[in-house]
This record gives structure tokens, sequence and C-alpha cells, in this order.
């Protein structure tokens, strides 16, 4: 309820009210907890409360959103951003009231939950609380740290088994209950990470599995004469599966997977490569007017980029030890090197 200006109105202390000033003498004594916080909010923000959304205080890890050294500091998280909390503390004393009309005789309270105006006579304030300060909200981002620790335990390929009911799964509600992120940043980073939600459930994918998948699934395009820009996904992940035997229920359950580790060759949205597969697979043929990428499903289709392809191929013949390397393409092994002959130098000593 609004006041108005140079209208006094009654002011008293609640009996629920606990102070929280300190005298001089008692500084090197801790500090008497506060029941009450202000925090400085805008106006969307406040729009987005009285419409029943929920703001979530929640602590980073070491290393989250705010890049600080050790871990526990608090963050507000909406639902699209996280705000890092700055305590402002205020010397003045600052107190909470809260204003109430005053029932008439044999009549109902002039004043309304509305705050439609009333007489000043009829207004009361009681203090309810004392603040130490305020706090400010800072643009953060989500602790995406954190998700990697939630989500390191439970790789694929260790040979677990995709059952209902386990205990140890860690879903979407799990991540946002445990992660200081908003709902929309959290999504980000599972998007963006190597992580894979099968059945409900968030898998990690490590980096030395995802390239196996890649390296396979790239060379079964080469051997077979498939074109890079429309590979059919059910087609690849079948011969995926069976490159990995009896480990692709572990390595590669799902399509979703598949996709992921070829997330860094699939042709971005805009390049010819996407544009032409969105075209044929929508039946205007190779020359056809350009349309958005054919979504993951039955009868997906996935645009490779064949220079992304060559460039991962360049680096895992890189990474592979050369021994290894000449034994898969048959090649001879090199020449020994010529040895160098040793110079020696003679010292006289004189008896």
């Amino acid at each position: 309820m609004a006041l108005q200006e140079g209208k006094p109105v009654p002011v008293s202390f609640g009996k629920e009210f606990v102070g929280t000033d300190q005298d001089v003498a008692d500084f090197s004594s801790g500090r008497p907890e506060t029941r009450w916080c202000l925090v400085e909010l805008t106006k969307d923000q406040i729009a987005e409360l009285e419409a029943g959304s929920s703001f979530h205080v929640k602590e980073l890890s070491s290393g989250g959103a705010g890049k600080r050294e050790s871990g526990g500091s608090a963050v507000l998280c909406t639902p699209t951003a996280t705000f890092n909390l700055e305590f402002l503390e205020n010397s003045n004393s600052l107190f909470i009231g809260a204003v109430e009309g005053l029932a008439s005789s044999g009549k109902e309270d002039v004043a309304t939950a509305s705050g439609d105006g009333c007489p000043a006579a009829q207004l009361r304030c009681t203090v309810i609380g004392q603040c130490r300060g305020q706090l400010l909200l800072k643009p953060g981002t989500g602790d995406a740290q954190r998700v990697q620790e939630l989500l390191t335990p439970h790789a694929l390929g260790q040979g677990q088994a995709f059952t209902e009911g386990e205990p140890l799964k860690v879903t979407t509600e799990v991540l946002e209950h445990e992660v200081a992120a908003s709902p929309a940043e959290l999504r980000a980073i599972l998007d963006a990470g190597p992580y894979v939600e099968i059945d409900g459930c968030w898998w990690w994918l490590p980096p030395a599995l995802e390239r196996d998948i890649l390296d396979a699934a790239t060379s079964i395009v080469t051997a077979l004469g498939w074109r890079p820009e429309a590979v059919e996904e059910a087609e690849l992940l079948r011969e995926v599966q069976q490159h990995f035997g009896d480990a692709a229920p572990a390595c590669v359950p799902s399509a979703t997977v598949l996709r992921k580790a070829l997330r860094s060759v699939v042709a971005e949205p805009g390049a010819p490569e996407a544009g032409q597969v969105a075209s044929e697979a929508a039946g205007a043929g190779p020359a056809g007017p350009a349309a958005p990428a054919a979504e993951a499903g039955v009868g997906a289709v996935l645009a490779l980029d064949r220079r992304k392809v060559h460039r991962f191929r360049a680096l895992q013949l890189l990474r592979e030890p050369p021994a290894q390397l000449r034994d898969r393409l048959q090649l001879p092994a090199p020449p020994p090197r010529p040895k160098r002959a040793r110079r020696g130098v003679g010292i006289a000593v004189g008896g």
C-alpha cells in the first residue's frame, strides 16, 4: 500500500521484530543474524514474480559461473538468466514496515488490498524487520562446471544397461535442482557440451569415444561411397552399430549419440551442403530452393561438411602412432638412419 507524502502515519514495532544494530564496543564480536534482506530487481523481474515465476538462490561450484577460486558463492537464478549477488552493507538503520488500514467501528476496513486511497488517519505501519544492507544483481552465466561434475561419472561406453528405475540416473529435474543456472542456460550448456539425453536421463560422451564414433562414421561414408552432403541417418547408425559390435548398446545406443558425435563435422544450417540436402529431402531436386535442414527422426538426412571431415581425418592420422599407421596402410618402414661417426679427442699427458 502506497503512502502519501506529507501525511503522517502512526508507526509501531511488531512483536516479532528483532534488531540488528551493534554498538561500537560489539564490533569485535560476530554480527547478529538478519531475517530480512533487500534485493534490487528490475521492473521486468518484478513482473515475472507477480506472474508466478520462481527465482532460486543457488550455490556455485568451485570454478563455476563466477570463475572464483573457491566455491560457495551464491547466485540468483531466474527462468532465463543467472545473476551474481553482491551485498552492499549500509551503516544506516533500514527498517521494513507493513502498512495496513485500521478498522472503523461497525464498518469494514477502508483500506483494500488493491491499494485504493484512504485517509491517512486510518493507516498504520508496523515495523516487522531490520536489514543490514541490500543485494545487487550482476549478470553471470550458468555453472557449466557443475554440470560436468554431475555427468562425468555417467559416461557412455562403460557397459551400462539403459534400463528404467535405476536410482543413479541424472534427469533434467535433478540438474535443474543441483546446478546454479536458469533452465534456459542449463539447456544451452547441455546442447553445446558433450552430453546426451537417453530415455530421459543424461550421459557424458567422453572425448575418446566421440572420436571413435566420428572416425567410424566418416570411414563408413567414404568406404560405401555415400555423398557426405546427404547421408541417411538410420543407415549410418546401423553401420556404426555393426562396427562397434557387442559394445554398440553401451557406445552408440541411439541416433542422438550419433548426432552428438558428428556435431564437429556437420554442415552449418546456412552452408550450401545443408541447403542442398534440405532441397532434395523436400523433393525439389539438387537445384531447388534452400529450406530448413531435415530434422532428426524417421528419414532424417545428415549433411556433412567435406572440409571438416577432411580436417578430422588429417588430425586422426597425426594422432595415430607411426608404426600403427604404417601397418594399417601397409606402408614400408622407413630406412634406418645412418649412424653418425663418433669423433674422439686425444689428450697427451706428460710425465
